[in-house]
């Protein structure tokens, strides 16, 4: 997303930042415009984890580069595992 993309790194945290605005993104302030990504290695193990833990998935993606399954918290923000290949 050319000029909507920052990282900020520290020691064991990647956040990434990422701001697209019209019709390739979400509105700010509005429901769903924002999402936050967890970095995984194993991402069955993570699933699993979660789903002990009472965590329900909604749906599951999947690209060359990455796998991601998308979750949400008790109150409805979006959450994603994410597992690059």
């Amino acid at each position: 997303m050319e000029g909507h993309y920052a990282q900020v790194e520290a020691p064991g945290l990647t956040i990434g930042l990422l701001h697209p605005t019209g019709e390739q993104g979400s509105q700010p302030g509005k429901s769903g415009s924002i999402s936050i990504g967890f970095e995984v290695q194993e991402l069955e193990s993570a699933i699993e984890i979660l789903k002990s833990r009472g965590v329900e998935f909604q749906h599951f993606m999947e690209d060359k580069a990455t796998r991601l399954a998308h979750f949400s918290d008790p109150v409805g923000n979006p959450l994603y595992l994410i597992c690059n290949r």
